[in-house]
């Protein structure tokens, strides 16, 4: 039988070059397609079949000083998450950046053999590489001695380079996330969900007027005289735990916290979504936290106001944003506080017509309101 011609030889050679070429370009196609990390070691051992043919084989990263196997095929389950320390072999594919076959695992020096992989005779390894350092590794397992040729490890070589900048951009685009997950927590905790959603798409809060809004101010009584006897520390604490309480019982009742500035606490309903009797939630929501102070913080009383009508609500300032609210009905709302009485919750006469039906009261006749001349306040006895 003739010989193959040195052409047919060459040709063959290029076909193969240029199914090695499809194939990687197939490969950074795919792990290119998803920036989930999870996706991206899922797709490693399924394309690597495009380039090297294999049986079994690993996806190793990095941690510290040891190797962790992250994805395994052909393996038991038991073979995920086993921990290499980095043996010769690990040290040399690091040092020197160039694939290693082993064509007998038996006689390998630094070889750890492992329950799961004990047949295993002989590998390709190779490094994955991001930014200029090794993250990982790569390994094509086989039976038999002999397994793998250093060209098919070069190949492999190839893939891994492919794969490291897929896991690199995976990483970095995990760490984005987890920041903007961090940011929009931060941006929750100190401002409404609405209101953070809107700064986050748009850069800006537009200030806005709302309609039948009842605001609830609730201020401790005799709190700076409590602050001159006790330590800093003791005070921080205690009102810590009231605030903490006056948040649970805000939003139990559909309240939105507004701020807290020293002992004062304030909250509104019906200012973001619409609320059937708004001031009936914040009279609810006040009675609560006149029980909570006296089982929270026994040393103190509260005294709280509401009031409702139309206000104006935004955002203030570019740095350490605070939302807030501004008109005549918070003003009112505030001096109807400061006139009340210690333990016991004071509406305004427009409060009142809302929630007589509801509520057990009496008036206080007028009273003589700081800017405001006389006005009649009721104090809320309890629910019917």
């Amino acid at each position: 039988m003739a010989e193959p011609s040195r052409s047919s030889k060459g040709e063959d050679r290029g076909d193969e070059q240029r199914l090695i070429a499809e194939a990687l370009a197939d490969v950074s196609a795919a792990l290119s397609s998803t920036l989930e990390l999870e996706s991206v070691l899922d797709l490693i051992l399924d394309r690597a079949a495009r380039v090297v043919p294999y049986v079994s084989g690993t996806v190793l990263l990095v941690e510290g000083d040891h190797a962790m196997v992250m994805r395994a095929r052909g393996y038991p389950d038991s073979m995920l998450a086993v921990r290499f320390p980095l043996t010769n072999l690990f040290r040399r594919l690091i040092e020197t950046g160039e694939p290693v076959v082993v064509q007998d695992t038996r006689v390998e020096p630094g070889w750890i053999v492992t329950d799961e992989a004990r047949d295993v005779l002989s590998a390709a390894v190779v490094g994955i590489h991001a930014d200029g350092q090794v993250i990982g590794f790569i390994s094509l397992d086989s039976v038999e001695t002999g397994g793998f040729t250093l060209a098919q490890a070069h190949q492999l070589q190839a893939f891994a380079d492919h794969a490291g900048s897929a896991i690199r951009n995976a990483r970095l685009y995990e760490s984005s996330q987890a920041e903007r997950r961090e940011t929009d927590r931060l941006l929750r905790a100190i401002l409404p969900d609405q209101i953070a959603k809107e700064l986050r798409t748009s850069g800006r809060v537009r200030a806005r007027r709302h309609e039948d809004v009842a605001v609830l101010f609730a201020d401790i009584v005799g709190f700076t005289e409590y602050c001159d006897t006790h330590d800093p520390e003791e005070v921080l604490e205690a009102l810590t735990r009231i605030t903490l309480r006056f948040e649970e019982i805000s939003e139990g009742h559909g309240l939105e916290k507004i701020k807290t500035i020293g002992d004062s606490f304030m909250a509104a309903t019906g200012l973001l979504s619409p609320m059937l009797n708004p001031d009936l939630q914040c009279v609810k929501a006040g009675l609560d936290m006149i029980d909570a102070c006296r089982e929270t913080t026994p040393m103190w009383s509260v005294r709280l106001g509401i009031h409702s009508g139309d206000l104006i609500a935004g955002l203030l300032g570019s740095r350490k944003f605070l939302f807030d609210v501004w008109g005549d009905t918070v003003n009112t709302a505030s001096r109807v506080e400061s006139n009340g009485v210690p333990n016991a919750v004071s509406v305004s006469r427009t409060s009142w017509n809302r929630i007589s039906h509801a509520c057990r009261g009496q008036s206080r006749g007028m009273v003589a309101v700081k800017g405001k001349g006389e006005m009649e306040m009721f104090l809320v006895e309890g629910l019917k």
